[in-house]
C-alpha cells in the first residue's frame, strides 16, 4: 500500500476528519442548535459536514481494494484475513477510547459508556469506528466475493439490502439488548444510520473507482463506475426533486441519515466524489503535502485523538451564537492540526518505537526503518 497509495486519498480522507472534527464541536457546543433557530438558509453548511462519513465510506472501499483485493488474489489470503482481524480489534479500541472520554467528559454517562464497550449503543464523535469494526470483518466475505463474481454482480446484491431491511424491519423488531447491534450492522432496529449493511453499495462503489484507476484501460471497470456513478446521480437528484433543496440539505443533516436512507448515500457519496476530485485537482498543486493530508495519512490516530480532546472539555462548553461557534470550531481544527503535526513528527522518532510496534506490529514497524 505504500508504494501505490495516491496523496489525494490522503488529502480527501483528512479532509473528512477536519470536516468531522468541526461537525462535532458544533454539535457538542450546541452552535448548530443556534444555526437552526437563527438562520435555516446556511443549513448547507451543517449537510455539508455530514458528508464526511459517506467520504470515509468511500474511501474505505478504495483503500481495501488497493491493499487487500491484490494480495487476496495472489493467495495471501490468511495474511490478509489476519491483518483485517487485527485491523478491526485496533478500530474497536478507538472507538472505546473515545466513548470512555465521552464518559469521563460529562457527554454521556458512564452506564452509556458500557453500552459502547457491548455495542449496545452508537459511541458519540466515533460511529465510523463501530462502522469500520463491522466493515473489516465483513471484509472477510466481501473480498473473495469481488474477486470470485466482479464488482457489478456484488454491487447489486449490496443494493437489495434496502428492500430487505425495510421488509424486515416491517416484520421484526429486536429486543431492547439487541436493537442497538441490530441497527449498526443491519439497519433494524431503531438506532441511527448508516449500517454496515447498508453502506456495503458504497463501499463496492469504492472498490470500482480504486480498481479503474489502478486499470485505466479496462472498459468493464469504467462502465461499472459510470453505472453506479449514475444511479447514485438520479437517486440524489430525485430526493432533491422530492423534497426540495432545502429539504434535502436538512434530510442529509440527520433524517435521511438516521433512516439509512437511500437518498442519504446517493447525495454523500456524490459528494464524496467530487471532494476527491477537488483533492485530485489540489494535489497536482503539491497541496496535499502539505495540508490536511497529515491527518488522511495517520487516519486512526488523528480522527481518535482529535475526538477524545474535544470529548473531554466540550461537554463543558456551550455556544448559542453560530458566527462564534464555527469561529471556535475552525479554531479547535487548526490548532489540533498543528499539535497533531508535531506529535506524528515525535511519534516516528525512535523514541516511540514501542507505541509504533503496539498500533502497526512488530514487523511492519521493522519494514519501516
Amino acid at each position: 500500500m505504500s508504494r501505490t497509495r495516491l496523496t489525494y486519498i490522503d488529502t480527501a480522507r483528512g479532509f473528512a476528519i477536519s470536516l468531522a472534527l468541526l461537525s462535532h464541536f458544533m454539535l457538542g457546543s450546541g452552535s448548530w442548535d443556534a444555526l437552526a433557530a437563527s438562520d435555516s438558509g446556511l443549513e448547507g453548511l451543517r449537510a455539508v459536514t455530514r458528508v464526511a462519513t459517506p467520504t470515509f465510506i468511500l474511501l474505505f472501499g478504495m483503500s481495501s481494494e488497493m491493499a487487500y483485493v491484490r494480495r487476496w488474489r495472489e493467495g495471501h489470503s490468511s495474511i490478509i484475513s489476519k491483518k483485517l482481524v487485527r485491523r478491526a480489534v485496533q478500530c474497536y479500541i478507538a472507538s472505546v477510547s473515545v466513548g470512555l472520554a465521552t464518559a469521563i467528559g460529562g457527554v454521556v454517562s458512564y452506564g452509556y459508556f458500557v453500552k459502547n464497550v457491548l455495542l449496545m449503543a452508537p459511541v458519540v464523535y466515533a460511529d465510523i469506528f463501530v462502522f469500520y469494526v463491522f466493515s473489516l470483518l465483513l471484509s472477510l466475505l466481501m473480498i473473495p466475493l469481488r474477486i470470485k463474481f466482479g464488482i457489478l454482480p456484488l454491487f447489486f446484491l449490496c443494493i437489495s439490502w434496502w428492500p430487505i431491511a425495510s421488509i424486515v424491519k416491517g416484520l421484526f423488531s429486536p429486543p431492547p439488548l439487541l436493537d442497538g447491534i441490530m441497527s449498526q450492522l443491519f439497519g433494524i432496529g431503531t438506532g441511527i444510520g448508516p449500517s454496515a449493511f447498508h453502506a456495503q453499495a458504497l463501499v463496492v462503489l469504492g472498490m470500482a473507482l480504486s480498481a479503474a484507476i489502478q486499470d485505466r484501460s479496462n472498459w468493464r471497470k469504467k462502465f461499472v463506475v459510470g453505472l453506479a456513478s449514475a444511479l447514485m446521480v438520479c437517486g440524489a437528484v430525485y430526493a432533491i426533486l422530492r423534497d426540495g433543496i432545502f429539504g434535502a440539505l436538512e434530510g442529509m443533516s440527520y433524517a435521511y441519515r438516521a433512516e439509512n436512507s437511500f437518498a442519504y448515500f446517493c447525495i454523500g457519496g456524490t459528494l464524496a466524489i467530487l471532494i476527491l476530485f477537488l483533492c485530485w485537482a489540489a494535489s497536482l498543486t503539491g497541496f496535499g503535502n502539505r495540508g490536511v493530508g497529515v491527518f488522511g495519512r495517520n487516519s486512526m490516530q488523528a480522527f481518535a485523538l482529535g475526538n477524545i480532546i474535544l470529548a473531554l472539555f466540550i461537554g463543558h462548553v456551550h455556544i448559542s451564537n453560530f458566527i462564534v461557534g464555527i469561529g471556535c470550531a475552525i479554531i479547535y481544527v487548526a490548532s489540533f492540526w498543528v499539535a497533531f503535526k508535531v506529535w506524528i513528527s515525535q511519534y516516528k522518532s525512535s523514541r516511540f518505537r514501542w507505541l509504533r510496534e503496539i498500533a502497526n506490529g512488530p514487523e511492519r514497524t521493522e519494514r519501516a526503518h
